[in-house]
């Protein structure tokens, strides 16, 4: 494959040259992965192109536990489990030549990251999705947990740098700081999503993607939903992903006292086909997140060439502008704006169809490549090459 760098020049490099510095994967995760956060559904696209593209050696070092709810009892569970849970047998053999990833900042997935690696001799790495959380808005997940989040980001960039442990800036605006701009070969999404949106029948009128949460926007999507009905547009709306339980009975409460059971839809976690159908089904993707590292469901969404509404996060550079904005809580200006897009349809299709130009420029491929390049360079680095 020849990559194309910002600077014009270009890196030809055939993928022996890469096996011949290391040949071995190893990926940390839990029970359940695909379940969580849209980190999971990415080192699960990345590690597909590792071992089918360039025929690596992936494993898979998995902590089982009572993961349903990933809460901070969960964390420190499944960090326990990380320390206590003996190094794999099949690992003895792998050597120096095998890259330890840890695809989040969690405790577990760092400690277990080093654990492995000085067991084998390995080496060790980080993905950070992101390393700020909004303080602006952190009363949507409570002050006291941002807080925790933010310091406990620090303590672990600090371990890292003690360690010399590599770290990767893991979001669409690094990679395309990076130069990663000509993509070739396997694209991010299902290619049956390049459908035409505009010929597909409409079920729904809005769609969510990802884990129904407050901080997620859940609470804001509902009242958009109730202020559209208060003025006579009645809308059906399509969510995929977990409701927690604890948060459930809220979501339901509100869904009775606002009348608009009927409007929901709720389908749980379902498989990538069935999340596209029920993407082209609709008209809007409506995002209202306080927070993001990078949200590949909003991704998914304007690559299919449906109109997005979310809130101005930096997150979305990767759509150029090219969707439907509002400012961060106003849940006001989202109503507006969602009521604007759906009278005013041919219009938001030319818009969306501008975000997904943008959107095609990131592909799993090439951002695969360009991690096994730089494993490769830590490996030599490491080996005094």
């Amino acid at each position: 494959m020849i990559r194309k760098q910002r600077n014009g020049s270009k890196i030809i490099q055939d993928d022996e040259s890469i096996k011949n510095e290391f040949a071995n994967i190893i990926i940390i995760n839990l029970e359940q992965p695909n379940t969580f956060s849209g980190g999971d559904v990415h080192i699960y696209y990345l590690a597909k192109i590792y071992s089918q593209v360039y025929h690596f050696n992936v494993m898979w070092d998995i902590i089982k536990g009572p993961f349903e709810q990933f809460n901070a009892f969960s964390n420190v569970v499944a960090l326990i489990k990380a320390l206590l849970k003996p190094v794999n047998y099949k690992y003895r053999n792998l050597g120096s030549n095998t890259i330890v990833i840890a695809p989040n900042p969690y405790p577990f997935s760092i400690i277990r990251a080093v654990k492995i690696s000085r067991s084998i001799n390995g080496q060790p790495v980080v993905f950070f999705h992101h390393l700020s959380l909004s303080f602006k808005f952190c009363f949507r997940r409570g002050f006291v947990r941002t807080s925790i989040n933010y310091f406990l980001n620090l303590g672990e960039l600090a371990f890292c740098k003690i360690l010399k442990i590599p770290i990767f800036i893991d979001n669409a605006k690094y990679y395309h700081l990076k130069g990663i701009e000509k993509y070739e070969d396997y694209g991010p999404f299902d290619p049956s999503a390049k459908s035409s949106n505009s010929q597909i029948e409409k079920k729904y009128d809005l769609c969510y993607v990802g884990r129904f949460q407050k901080h997620k926007g859940a609470i804001d999507l509902i009242h958009v939903v109730k202020n559209l009905k208060d003025s006579n547009m009645q809308v059906k709306v399509a969510v995929i992903g977990k409701v927690d339980i604890k948060f459930k009975k809220k979501v339901v409460k509100l869904l009775r006292k606002y009348n608009i059971e009927e409007n929901f839809s709720f389908f749980g976690w379902i498989d990538n086909l069935q999340k596209i159908d029920i993407l082209l089904s609709s008209k809007i993707y409506v995002h209202l997140s306080y927070e993001e590292g990078w949200s590949l469901s909003v991704m998914d969404a304007a690559y299919m060439g449906i109109p997005v509404v979310a809130y101005d996060l930096p997150a979305y550079s990767y759509m150029a502008k090219k969707y439907n904005s509002v400012p961060v809580g106003d849940i006001m200006a989202a109503t507006s704006t969602v009521k604007k897009v759906l009278l005013n349809y041919p219009d938001a299709l030319m818009l969306a169809e501008e975000a997904r130009k943008a959107v095609s420029m990131y592909n799993y491929s090439d951002i695969a490549r360009y991690h096994i390049e730089s494993y490769k360079e830590i490996i030599r680095k490491r080996k005094g090459h």
